[in-house]
């Protein structure tokens, strides 16, 4: 019985490492496989992308490159603390400023980066803001300063009713605020559509593919 078992014992041994060493090699393989993919794929987005010394610089052809692969590097002032992808980049000019959202695969932005010179591969990108799009964001402006009134109207009758001091007119003093702001930001934007003579304002942010940290 034992000459028996000895003989089993040492087959099913070697049909164990056979399979381990098969399954080694079949997983290093595809590990050399995506290396090479990957690699393949930074270089043809370096290969690919046009170079800008600076964010500036960037900007200033950025008409000709929407929807095209660029290279530029900044220093970053802010990352979203909730999801990590997006943040913003300042150019030579504190003043300009882009959003970079986090499209590769590295999924989002260490918060590392923040006072950090990066450089970042990505496809830029365009919204156009136009007098329509100012319109129904002022019309919803309007709404909320009408719910906002009657709301304090309601909050001052209750109070009178029973007396009470008015507890409610700060946090409704806030929305107020944030409507006024509202209010000058399309301004603002309005005056920058006329400055452009396009019947539009461009708004520019880059989907961002790679990103490096400058040491």
């Amino acid at each position: 019985m034992k000459k028996l078992l000895l003989p089993l014992l040492l087959a099913i041994a070697t049909i164990a490492v056979s399979c381990t060493n098969s399954a080694e090699k079949k997983e290093d393989k595809n590990c050399s496989e995506n290396k090479k993919s990957e690699c393949a794929d930074s270089k043809k987005d370096c290969k690919d992308a046009k170079t800008y010394a600076n964010l500036d610089e960037m900007l200033k052809d950025a008409e000709n490159m929407v929807g095209k692969t660029i290279k530029f590097t900044g220093r970053v002032n802010h990352v979203c603390s909730h999801s990590g992808r997006r943040c913003f980049v300042m150019g030579e000019d504190p003043k300009t400023k882009i959003r970079v959202e986090a499209k590769g695969e590295f999924g989002k932005f260490d918060k590392a980066v923040v006072n950090q010179n990066v450089t970042f591969v990505g496809i830029l990108q365009e919204n156009r803001i136009d007098e329509e799009y100012l319109a129904k964001w002022e019309e919803g402006l309007k709404k909320k300063e009408a719910e906002n009134a009657k709301k304090q109207a309601e909050a001052d009758e209750h109070d009178h009713a029973e007396g009470e001091a008015h507890e409610h007119e700060h946090d409704h003093g806030s929305e107020d605020r944030a409507c006024r702001a509202g209010y000058a930001k399309i301004e603002t934007l309005r005056n920058k559509i006329k400055e452009s003579g396009k019947g539009y304002y461009s708004v520019y942010f880059v989907d961002g593919m790679k990103y490096v940290i400058n040491k």
